[in-house]
């Protein structure tokens, strides 16, 4: 069985292409992402990002500027990333952002460490993406 890309994901790629200070709402989180970010800080941002999810953007940052897609200071001139609303259900949350003129949303999970961007989140934000064993056949 074939799973769509979460439409939230395009948003994330563009902030990346386009974090460690105290991050207590999941705006302030994505703040501080796009603040790294515009800092040229690749860790700093990577460091926003929850621990499963980290590892997806290095590789796509590694693959991207290994192939001439990115260079070093592509994550610092393309950071304009700003927050439109945030809402929190829980230990989830979802941040709607605007960058490059296109609306998106961002998920978060909040861990003992404080709110971090979760790719892995599925598209309403409640939890992450079911698994080809976790779907119902």
């Amino acid at each position: 069985m074939r799973r769509s890309r979460p439409s939230h994901l395009l948003p994330l790629l563009a902030l990346l292409l386009l974090s460690c200070s105290d991050v207590s709402s999941p705006g302030a989180t994505v703040l501080a992402a796009v603040a790294s970010a515009r800092a040229g800080d690749l860790d700093g941002f990577a460091a926003r990002f929850t621990p499963e999810s980290a590892p997806l953007l290095s590789v796509f940052w590694s693959v991207s500027t290994r192939y001439g897609y990115l260079d070093d200071d592509s994550l610092r001139y393309l950071a304009d990333a700003e927050v439109v609303a945030e809402e929190i259900h829980g230990e989830r949350a979802r941040v709607d952002i605007r960058t490059a003129g296109r609306n998106g949303f961002l998920c978060l999970a909040e861990s003992a460490d404080g709110w971090r961007i979760d790719l892995l989140a599925s598209e309403d934000c409640s939890g992450p993406i079911p698994t080809d064993e976790e779907v119902p056949r």
